[in-house]
């Protein structure tokens, strides 16, 4: 997450250069944006984008942070082109999935998976990739994550949310039928033509 921040912080101000990334997590903890208060009782720390409360451990994150004027005239330009590019690698590999279209209440004491939002991608109703971003005057930062799979039992433990309400709510590459070997290599090439290509 510090690395994300430097790297949007580093474009913002001249000195950086666009730049992606793709990483795993060593234990269970969970991240929150910008604006919500820290949770109790489980390891955390803060994003440099906004949205909810998210569980990291079981599940595959990624960034960009590129130059808003090679991805569109507006934030949410930038975003749904983010978007569009990460459900082509999904199409690709013959997911069905959609881009969310609606802008879904936010509620700043919400788990991230509980409601996709614009731009954010759903298998079925479920979602399955939660996305973040965050712009100042030249440069933004987007972040994502998708679960290679899902604990739902100890989730439900860790977060205090009944069992069934989440598998309501999130799913994973497993359940999806995904290779995560096949999904990392083309979602590397994706923002890696995406830095390069914009």
């Amino acid at each position: 997450m510090r690395l994300d921040e430097e790297g949007f912080c580093g474009l913002e101000g001249g000195k950086g250069r666009p730049l992606f990334r793709i990483y795993r997590w060593n234990r269970l903890c969970v991240s929150i944006g910008r604006f919500q208060e820290p949770p109790q009782g489980i390891e955390w720390v803060r994003r440099p984008t906004g949205g909810g409360v998210l569980l990291h451990g079981w599940d595959i994150s990624f960034s960009l942070v590129d130059f808003k004027e090679r991805w569109g005239s507006s934030p949410k330009n930038v975003y749904m082109k983010f978007s569009s590019r990460l459900l082509g690698v999904l199409k690709a590999l013959g997911t069905e999935a959609k881009v969310e279209k609606y802008a879904g209440k936010y509620d700043r004491k919400a788990l991230c998976f509980f409601t996709p939002s614009l731009g954010e991608i759903k298998a079925g109703s479920r979602k399955l990739v939660a996305l973040a971003m965050r712009t100042g005057r030249r440069a933004f930062l987007i972040q994502g994550s998708v679960y290679e799979d899902f604990d739902y039992e100890r989730a439900s433990e860790l977060l205090g949310v009944d069992e069934v309400l989440l598998k309501s709510r999130i799913t994973s590459l497993r359940e999806v039928g995904l290779d995560k070997e096949k999904f990392l290599k083309k979602l590397w090439q994706t923002l890696e033509e995406s830095v390069q290509s914009s």
